[in-house]
């Protein structure tokens, strides 16, 4: 049902499930879209996709999908015409498809050799887009919610702390959250940040130790795999803590040889 926008050409919904977070590294392993069209008329493609690489442990606790689900499945590339061409002449919208869903589409179309399907006249219709901007997300706008009350002297510095203080107190009573600072700190991290051994979260430590880059194109991978990755990143604009570690790091993998 979609009654309340007029529309003068397809428009695809669509939803992707994927192998991890990064739209640079990770794949698609489900793809779900819904086509509505003008005289409402609905089509539907649903496909499993073999993504050719490992699937992260959170992600298959999230979404319920297993490697073992997906070796029979044709891959991206068997698939990108038929979905390609799915999507042709329509505008799309989808939930975060701005941030997540239509670059990593688009960088599995251009993995695969074969021109996305999108271009300068397509649509992108983001509900939560309308949502963050009709729905205030600030700390009055928290303040008003968890402590019914209107904040006055907002964005002076005493008034907003002591703000930040009653609504955190509130949201650990109506959510019924841990008390203990670890059980906040915890709940209060993305995945991709628990585990963060430095103050920027370049690197974090995984459930087996591992310790890991959390950003750019080896987001994810063990730092004992990518030294020369630790060795450039002491040349860069990277903090002097995060720098530390990876000095740290060097040497301790480098056989306890010190690095300058």
């Amino acid at each position: 049902m979609l009654e309340n926008v007029q529309l003068v050409r397809p428009i695809a919904f669509f939803d992707l499930e994927t192998t991890g977070t990064s739209v640079k590294v990770d794949r698609i392993i489900e793809i779900c879209i819904i086509k509505i069209y003008p005289n409402g008329q609905r089509e539907k493609l649903l496909e499993r996709i073999n993504p050719e690489i490992p699937i992260s442990k959170e992600g298959s606790l999230i979404h319920g999908i297993y490697e073992e689900d997906l070796k029979d499945k044709p891959t991206f590339r068997e698939l990108a015409r038929k979905i390609s061409d799915f999507f042709l002449d329509s505008d799309i919208a989808g939930y975060n498809i701005r941030n997540f869903d239509l670059p990593l589409i688009v960088n599995e179309f251009e993995r695969v050799g074969l021109k996305s399907p999108f271009d300068s006249s397509t649509k992108i219709i983001d509900p939560m887009r309308i949502f963050h901007k009709m729905e205030k997300r600030d700390l009055s706008a928290a303040y008003k919610i968890y402590c019914n009350k209107e904040l006055s002297n907002a964005h002076s510095a005493e008034a907003d702390i002591e703000a930040t203080i009653e609504v955190l107190d509130n949201q650990i009573t109506k959510y019924k959250l841990d008390t203990s600072i670890e059980s906040l700190d915890d709940f209060c991290s993305y995945d991709d940040e628990k585990g963060c051994i430095d103050i920027a979260c370049k690197f974090r430590k995984d459930k087996d130790g591992e310790i890991l880059f959390t950003f750019g194109a080896n987001k994810g991978k063990s730092i004992k795999d990518n030294l020369g990755m630790l060795k450039w990143m002491l040349d860069k604009d990277f903090s002097d803590d995060t720098k530390e570690h990876a000095k740290r790091l060097l040497e301790e993998f480098n056989g306890g040889l010190r690095i300058k």
